[in-house]
């Protein structure tokens, strides 16, 4: 039976290495059905999956915010551990680790995350799906249906996190 790997390859521009994340591993099964063409919804949730977290965990470094000095007392910033915090993209749900940073004089901390720096932890595409079925159907109905499309209940798609996107958007909150 034959086998098929899916990698991510990642080309340094500094240093011209390549470094390869396997995504995922499978065999490919002989079609007696329709049901066996390509692969099943599952699988696919799992790859994007797999690849928005090799992905993120590339960028994650770029969301440090570097500072010279406290902004509350101007002393020496040392870095102080990792912060995790949630990032929810259009059909999964993924981890984001950022540098925290203490200053060493008066104890003021850093301590970033995916909605303090960018006034949301859920992509755009998220949030114009959100909008868009929440506009056509209840809220709850949108949630099941939603839900219904990842595989699995996410909390960033219930009911009332629906209504609340389209509050905001109806507001004119600008996400970033």
């Amino acid at each position: 039976m034959d086998t098929y790997t899916i990698q991510l390859e990642i080309k340094s521009s500094i240093t011209s290495s390549i470094k390869k994340i396997t995504i995922d591993k499978g065999k490919i099964n002989t079609v007696k059905s329709l049901l066996d063409l390509g692969l099943r919804h599952e699988e696919q949730i799992k790859i994007l999956k797999n690849l928005q977290d090799g992905i993120i965990a590339l960028q994650s470094p770029q969301l440090a915010t570097k500072l010279d000095g406290c902004p509350k007392c101007g002393g020496v910033m040392a870095k102080k551990g990792f912060n995790t915090s949630d990032f929810h993209s259009v059909f999964t749900d993924h981890k984001v680790k950022t540098q925290r940073q203490i200053c060493k004089e008066c104890g003021w901390r850093n301590i970033p995350s995916v909605k303090a720096l960018f006034g949301a932890s859920s992509h755009p595409d998220l949030i114009k799906l959100q909008c868009e079925t929440g506009a056509e159907h209840t809220y709850r109905d949108a949630q099941v249906i939603l839900n219904k499309q990842s595989l699995v209940k996410r909390k960033i798609n219930n009911h009332e996190q629906i209504h609340h996107v389209i509050e905001r958007v109806g507001e004119g909150s600008v996400i970033r």
